[in-house]
């Protein structure tokens, strides 16, 4: 997606990670999101399952060896390591939805998830939060719609956690 930004495809475009900007690209407006480490609950016991996490920050950039929430996770799963890589957060939940693994992932898209038991949180005392950048070309001005986004940033995705 940044890339059609970059190419003028785009106006705007939502990230959780951003790989390095170019010049003509900026962060307009932020929004903290929690996420949460999530697991298919009838594997909630199932250490290899566990431990096979699905990543995502790696894809952008090959020479990323930082992974805070494996750390974090292996402190208490020893061997959790990256068993899978997308950068679609959808393909994660399906994934561990399926079996394949844990994730974290923003409360906004897994809440239904969670409220149906069909995935639970392995730590749901911990705060992980991230920005919700919303990104556009300096060189563009934005849309009325666009700049209603923007300044709704928060206010969208708590719309789309309602029932």
């Amino acid at each position: 997606m940044l890339k059609k930004l970059e190419d003028y495809q785009l106006d705007c475009c939502l990230f959780f990670h951003l790989p390095k900007l170019n010049e003509d690209i900026e962060v307009l407006e932020r929004h903290k999101e929690r996420f949460r480490v999530v697991v298919k609950k009838s594997h909630r016991d199932n250490f290899e399952v566990i431990e096979s996490f699905i990543g995502s920050r790696e894809i952008d950039n090959l020479n990323n060896t930082r992974f805070p929430t494996i750390d974090f996770m292996k402190k208490f799963y020893p061997n959790t390591k990256i068993a899978l890589s997308s950068n679609n957060l959808e393909f994660h939940r399906q994934m561990v939805l399926r079996g394949k693994g844990t994730s974290i992932l923003p409360e906004v898209l897994i809440q239904k998830d969670l409220q149906k038991e069909l995935l639970i949180d392995l730590f749901p005392s911990e705060n992980f939060f991230f920005d919700l950048k919303l990104v556009k070309r300096k060189s563009k001005n934005l849309s009325e719609i666009d700049v209603c986004l923007a300044n709704s940033l928060g206010k969208v995705t708590q719309m789309i956690q309602k029932p």
